[in-house]
């Protein structure tokens, strides 16, 4: 059977667009194909531009530039007592560190999880007081110097952050005690150790620092609180309170932090064996490195690979810096920065995989973790303020009495907003959606749309 013209010309229509499909697909190829080449090989340059880039906007990029300009002498150094303190409680039995641990939930949040009652934890802490001295006394350290090792990068641990937390806790537990005992000042004495540790860790250029540090306060919070509702009419107390306040201070400074994160990358990019970084991120590679960059060894055949990694990341974190506004009290503008970013990071494809959009999306919630620490802490300076005007006047005040910084909402940038009972009073913060849900906090489950206010009470 002999084809049509037609037929024929049909065949000849279709061979050629085939021809046409394959040759645009060979040029996709060659393009992608030149394109990782380019990529492989310019990776250096990038990572020296971004780096320099870095360093102009005043970002640590090497691990001498994380230590202290000047040296702490050791009088003055509160990481030599906070190890003190450390090391009197390792020498406690297992049983007994356990058996103290547990009386945070029982004794201060009530939880009743476990069988100890007041007088058997009040018994437990008598073995804790030479540990407590030593925390207090580091405390009033003017500054702390660990001696870091920063070019461990991922390698470096923190024992201390643990067990100074735990620490804490049993002197939260200690301040419960005594405040129901009727001792609120000595109370407030070890809240005070609490404050001092955590202010001396927030100032470590690491988010985790940062994370640390609302941590403590988040644990301390209760019986603050508590110790304000009973004791709201002592002067003494009030001052004591704002003391404490004072000395866990605002939240620490970002870019040193984004410095600490930078050299933490390099070290892992350029240092880092495949079998050390199995080890700290496991077989998945969960961490801030890739699982196809873990599995790769650290030699020539693969360096210019981990130089693509780096020099991706270290875009991602100097973009950040940019972003992050100049005052380190504008909360709107560092929540700002951080979701930008974040949007930008989930939107862009990295070398190897996409788990350092998850590190990066993990870290990115630390300008919000921080706007949460610095509202609460405001609330309770504010109510301090309305508690020292029912001294003066008999009466609770009509309006929110405190000024200056500790007035403003970090979620808005306007006042926090104050309202009177008969009996008392409510002052509350926006909260991350930065409306006014009259102090409903979050998971309101009455309300059409979802809440997220911060309220204090009083009483």
């Amino acid at each position: 059977m002999t084809s049509t013209p037609s037929q024929t010309n049909r065949s000849h229509q279709n061979g050629s667009l085939y021809a046409a499909m394959m040759l645009g697909a060979s040029a996709v190829v060659a393009v992608f194909a030149v394109w990782r080449l380019w990529s492989v090989n310019a990776a250096p340059d990038r990572t020296q531009v971004e780096l320099s880039r870095l360093r102009i906007l005043g970002i640590a990029t090497n691990a001498g530039d994380l230590k202290p300009k000047e040296a702490v002498p050791d009088d003055l150094n509160a990481a030599n007592g906070y190890q003190e303190a450390i090391r009197r409680y390792h020498r406690l039995p297992s049983f007994r560190q356990n058996l103290i641990r547990s009386g945070y939930e029982n004794i201060v949040l009530g939880a009743n999880q476990f069988s100890i009652d007041a007088d058997e934890m009040r018994k437990e802490l008598t073995l804790l007081q030479p540990t407590f001295g030593a925390m207090a006394a580091a405390g009033k350290k003017p500054a702390m110097d660990a001696k870091r090792k920063w070019e461990q990068g991922p390698l470096l641990l923190f024992p201390d952050y643990a067990y100074g937390s735990t620490i804490c806790r049993a002197l939260i537990v200690q301040a419960v005690l005594e405040e129901r005992n009727g001792s609120p000042l000595r109370a407030l004495d070890r809240l005070d150790s609490v404050a001092r540790m955590a202010h001396h860790i927030g100032q470590e250029p690491l988010f985790l620092s940062m994370f640390m540090k609302a941590s403590f306060f988040n644990n301390c919070r209760p019986a603050l609180l508590e110790i304000l509702k009973g004791h709201g009419r002592d002067a003494s107390v009030l001052q004591r309170t704002r003391e404490v306040l004072i000395d866990f201070g605002p939240p620490p400074p970002m870019r040193p932090a984004v410095g600490g994160e930078v050299v933490s990358l390099r070290t892992a990019a350029e240092k880092l064996s495949s079998a050390q970084l199995k080890a700290i991120f496991g077989v998945s590679g969960a961490g801030p490195l890739p699982a196809a960059l873990a599995s790769l060894p650290v030699d020539a055949s693969t360096k210019k690979v981990r130089q693509v990694y780096e020099a991706q990341a270290l875009q991602s974190w100097r973009e950040l810096a940019t972003r992050l506004p100049i005052s380190q009290s504008d909360f709107v503008g560092i929540i700002s920065a951080f979701r930008e970013e974040k949007q930008v990071v989930n939107g862009r494809k990295y070398w190897g995989d996409d788990l350092f959009k998850a590190m990066f999306v993990g870290a990115s919630h630390v300008g919000e973790k921080m706007a949460e620490y610095e509202a609460k802490r405001r609330l309770m300076l504010c109510a301090v303020d309305a508690l020292v005007y029912r001294r003066s006047h008999r009466t609770y005040p009509t309006k929110l009495v405190s000024d200056g910084p500790t007035s403003i909402d970090p979620y808005t940038g306007k006042p926090l907003a104050y309202v009177r009972y008969a009996e008392g009073f409510m002052v509350y913060s926006f909260g991350p959606n930065g409306q006014d849900d009259c102090g409903d906090p979050k998971g309101a489950s009455w309300t059409k749309s979802p809440t997220d206010d911060i309220p204090l009470t009083y009483p």
